[in-house]
């Protein structure tokens, strides 16, 4: 269903762990997230930048349908939903993880 969807060929699989962000984003407005997607097979970091972020109100409505709607949340809403993972190159995840911790504003 993947390479379907995406053209992906990599078989790496995470189950469902792709739910944890949802409720991560619903239950925790202080943490920052980024998911790193180049490379083949993404992965999200998560810190708590020493300067309050302000809340995307969007993106916790998102998390909010997914947490209620958990079971539903299957790879094709990932797919459709993927910006609630805030996807960046690994270049600029990392510069951005740097400045965040560091207290800088970008």
């Amino acid at each position: 269903m993947r390479y379907t969807l995406t053209g992906v060929t990599d078989s790496s699989w995470h189950g469902d762990t792709y739910k944890v962000i949802p409720l991560l984003t619903a239950f925790n407005n202080d943490l920052r997230l980024i998911t790193l997607i180049d490379g083949g097979n993404p992965w999200t970091l998560i810190w708590r930048p020493p300067i309050p972020i302000a809340e995307d109100e969007f993106r916790t409505m998102q998390a909010m349908w997914a947490v209620q709607n958990l079971s539903a949340a299957d790879y094709l809403w990932f797919c459709s939903n993927l910006s609630l993972y805030a996807p960046v190159a690994e270049a600029d995840g990392l510069r951005e993880v740097i400045h965040s911790l560091r207290g800088a504003h970008l």
